[in-house]
């Protein structure tokens, strides 16, 4: 909730910006007739254009963001929905990389999905998206028996 209360602020300061500018703007313009019809006609349909795009920017990335956690292995077992969070640290940090079926069984649990001599996948839930309906996956790659690479599709 931390990180939501954090954006919310950060587009609050950003809104309060814009609006003492525009307010600033348009006391100028106001000391100005022949400025204010120009304005009428030709900015304000360009600044709420932007300002739109911005909303519309604002709105996908609020729709798309979700945490990202460090791996632990009491979180990855108990929340299977919620898995993605864990994803992105456990490729980066090239957790698994040599390591055998055993091993990651050990780290990672045994509710894989699939699993046969050349990839593993483990389900991870629904990662957050404009959209995104299918569950993502983190692949394994295996070599002799032997994690050579990890990804998430």
């Amino acid at each position: 909730m931390g990180e939501y209360l954090n954006y919310i602020v950060y587009v609050a300061v950003f809104i309060a910006g814009l609006a003492i500018s525009w307010f600033i703007v348009g006391k100028w313009i106001n000391k100005k007739r022949k400025v204010r019809l120009i304005w009428t006609l030709a900015i304000t349909p360009v600044l709420s254009l932007c300002l739109y795009l911005i909303m519309v920017m604002i709105i996908i990335f609020a729709v798309s963001y979700y945490p990202k956690k460090k791996f632990d292995e009491t979180g990855w077992k108990e929340n299977i929905e919620e898995r993605y969070i864990y994803a992105s640290d456990i490729v980066n940090s090239e957790l698994l990389l040599g390591k055998t079926k055993e091993e990651v069984v050990t780290i990672l649990g045994n509710e894989y999905s699939t699993w046969n001599k050349s990839y593993a996948s483990y389900e991870i839930g629904h990662i957050p998206g404009m959209f995104n309906i299918d569950p993502s996956f983190l692949y394994i790659e295996l070599t002799s028996g032997i994690v050579t690479n990890v990804s998430v599709h």
